[in-house]
């Protein structure tokens, strides 16, 4: 028998609320982005093109880590 994950959340662009419903029990768990701070401490950026390509990768692994998250429901609200 398989047992479906009640699953909801909250989300923006640097950080998700994933909320799971079980037998009246709620578990949330945190997504969060790095900051744009952590862009600052991969080095100093002079280049904009450089800058925007490095914010891109970081939202990437971020959508990743909330895809991984949530990969095993079958509906998500």
């Amino acid at each position: 028998m398989i047992i479906a994950k009640n699953i909801g959340s909250w989300m923006n662009h640097s950080i998700a609320y994933i909320m799971e419903f079980t037998a009246g029990l709620i578990t949330t768990i945190t997504v969060q982005s790095k900051s744009s701070e952590a862009i600052i401490k991969l080095g100093t950026v002079t280049n904009e093109s450089l800058s925007f390509f490095k914010e891109r990768h970081i939202q990437a692994e971020y959508y990743k880590k909330l895809e991984e998250s949530i990969k095993d429901c079958k509906e998500v609200i």
